[in-house]
């Protein structure tokens, strides 16, 4: 099955690095750094780690997925000197799990509020889709995260993640 293939390549919890005042990410999920921004969680029975199964680019993503209830993520955190308006996109394709797949691309402040939320419902056999948001006075603390959302009992959702772009002046 693809979606065990892609968890074979293991799976890697790493912590997040500040970044600079001037924020200008672009992240393709290579190493390094990516092995040392990026982090994934889940609630449920999830998964994620790096993959090269489906890049968009270079040789490397981040694959998520997640069985039935809950939801799977990989995220970074961003750290600013002071507030800024901010831009940020990413690139998702859902894996071919022959279903919908919930995919929400979150900005979110240290207490895990909202700053900007873009979902979209994919098949699975969309390509590549490109998710952007964008906001003004930004904390000086937010996390970028891309979560797919579990369908329920008996059903698995999952995703590969590339080309991560945050841009903050």
């Amino acid at each position: 099955m693809l979606v065990a293939a892609a968890l074979a390549v293991g799976v890697l919890a790493v912590s997040a690095t500040p970044a600079s005042a001037n924020v200008n990410i672009f992240d393709s999920f290579e190493p390094p750094p990516a092995l040392q921004n990026w982090s994934f969680s889940h609630s449920g029975d999830g998964a994620g780690g790096f993959s090269s199964l489906q890049v968009r680019t270079g040789v490397r993503d981040a694959f998520i997925t997640i069985r039935g209830d809950g939801f799977s993520s990989v995220s970074r955190n961003v750290f600013l000197s002071h507030p800024q308006t901010c831009s940020a996109s990413v690139f998702v394709n859902p894996a071919p799990t022959g279903g919908f797949q919930l995919i929400n691309f979150e900005i979110l402040s240290f207490d895990f509020h909202y700053i900007a939320l873009k979902s979209a419902t994919l098949t699975s056999d969309a390509p590549y889709t490109k998710f952007s948001t964008s906001w003004t006075n930004s904390p000086t603390f937010f996390m970028v995260r891309v979560s797919v959302v579990g369908n329920g009992p008996g059903t698995t959702v999952a995703a590969w993640v590339d080309d991560v772009s945050v841009n903050c002046n």
